[in-house]
């Protein structure tokens, strides 16, 4: 009975969930984004050397064990 009481209301919160969801107008606001696209291509390679500089500590990291492995 309990499982039945629980399917119920899993039910019922799912069709709130979909009328919830109809019920939002799709919002049609004109918004300028260049200015922050502009930003995040600004950023590219700062980050991208950051992420090369990091891959290259976890590599040179992984390199050097496993040659200590090999030696001992």
């Amino acid at each position: 009975m309990e499982l039945k009481n629980r399917l119920n209301k899993a039910a019922a919160l799912g069709l709130l969930a979909a009328a919830g969801v109809g019920a939002v107008a799709p919002a049609h606001a004109a918004v300028d984004v260049a200015a922050v696209v502009t930003e995040i291509n600004g950023t590219l390679t700062p980050i991208g050397t950051i992420g090369a500089a990091v891959l290259l500590v976890v590599v040179g990291i992984a390199a050097f064990k496993w040659v200590r492995r090999a030696i001992h």
